[in-house]
């Protein structure tokens, strides 16, 4: 089968929806098309959307006798950020023998190499996208940005459309009537439900809160550890010469400092416990960095990379932010194994914590590296950090 994927916000759904909806199920000779409500699209997160139940109560609505269209809850059973490419990759695997037809609009293809994992979309989608009449796009500097894509694009002609749901919602706040704008079971349920009847909710967008990313900015990078096998491999790899830096170094200090060796069972012991709680101290200071920047730390386990994390979902950092919040385990917990052997001189407590930061630098492989990689972006960008990745946005220029 070829089923569209219809993604959107939906608050409210209007003809507008319905008709574009139609167009593609005609023009594209699609068997079905999936209604994606948005849980939390990275791309409005200065706005304030209605809750997901009731976004989808009302898509039901929208939807009810039209055979052809389905709801999707790809986006609403599952914790957010929402992004296009972790959506088609649960779809593709929902309807694997099925091919995958993700609808958009011509400014969102313009927009597509500054999507998180475009690529990802590519591999698992056709794009079917809205052309308005007059409307043009720049294929040649997309396929540059994205190779291949051309032959993945199939063109919509967009019906006209006169409405939105931003205006929409101000109309309810006034009470005006709705008339043609939706179906009349849209408009029932929202009058039941007393949705858009509070100014916050229907003059959206909200004003920016702290920790939030401004209006303005748009997505630049998102840059995931385990997304491959390969990636967490080179990461291993890293350790390697961060080992052979931090090894010399703190062996040096050891001996300065008259520590023993480690021998017999119960400094193998003590080595296991040391090693334990080097790797959660170093999450703890992630996250108590994290905290002092107003953030609310959330700590875990990341079971594909299988280490500890400390993480603060949702808070977005300035680029000078993040990068105290990556090396702070790195050099404070240096600091506090110089000052640990200092104070212990002579004893073998000396040898284990020169071990342990040793361990300290190499666990930090992955933090150089995005540490690196967000160096490379001027004061100006946001940060999100993720449990295995992060997310980066700059302001739109231009």
């Amino acid at each position: 089968m070829r089923i569209g994927i219809f993604g959107g916000a939906f608050d409210p759904p209007h003809n507008g929806h319905l008709r574009l909806a139609q167009a593609a199920l005609e023009q594209l000779r699609l068997d079905r098309v999936l209604w994606a409500p948005t849980g939390h699209p990275p791309h409005k997160r200065h706005q304030t959307l209605s809750p997901i139940e009731d976004r989808v109560a009302l898509v039901e609505a929208a939807i009810a006798g039209q055979p052809a269209f389905a709801l999707s809850r790809v986006d609403v059973d599952r914790p957010g950020p929402h992004f296009s490419a972790d959506a088609v990759t649960a779809l593709a695997r929902e309807f694997p023998n099925d091919q995958l037809i993700f609808l958009m609009g011509g400014d969102s293809l313009r927009d597509l190499p500054t999507w998180g994992r475009p690529e990802v979309l590519l591999a698992h989608c056709t794009l079917g996208v809205f052309r308005r009449p007059g409307a043009s796009f720049d294929l040649e500097a997309l396929e540059r940005a994205l190779p291949g894509i051309r032959s993945k694009i199939e063109f919509v002609d967009a019906p006209p459309l006169d409405i939105a749901s931003s205006e929409i919602r101000p109309r309810v706040l006034r009470g005006e009537p709705l008339g043609d704008l939706m179906p009349e079971a849209v408009a029932r349920l929202i009058a039941e439900r007393g949705m858009y009847r509070e100014a916050e909710t229907a003059l959206r967008p909200a004003t920016p809160q702290r920790g939030r990313v401004p209006e303005g900015y748009r997505e630049v990078l998102y840059w995931k550890l385990t997304e491959s096998t390969r990636r967490l491999i080179l990461f291993q790899l890293l350790a390697v010469p961060l080992g052979l830096a931090a090894f010399p170094a703190f062996g040096w200090a050891a001996t300065q400092f008259g520590g023993e060796a480690l021998d017999g069972l119960d400094h193998l012991l003590s080595l296991i416990v040391g090693l334990v709680v080097t790797l959660g101290l170093h999450e703890l200071a992630h996250g108590l960095v994290m905290a002092a920047f107003g953030a609310q730390p959330r700590y875990g386990i990341k079971w594909e990379a299988r280490a500890l994390y400390a993480t603060a979902p949702g808070f977005a950092f300035t680029r000078n932010q993040y990068l105290a919040v990556i090396f702070a385990p790195l050099l404070g917990l240096s600091v506090l194994a110089l000052l640990g052997m200092w104070a212990l001189a002579g004893t073998w407590a000396v040898s284990l914590l020169a071990l342990c930061a040793t361990v300290n630098a190499m666990g930090a492989c992955g933090d150089v590296y995005m540490g690196w990689l967000v160096a490379r972006y001027p004061p100006a960008a946001f940060v999100i950090d993720e449990a295995d990745g992060m997310r980066l946005f700059l302001p739109i220029t231009g």
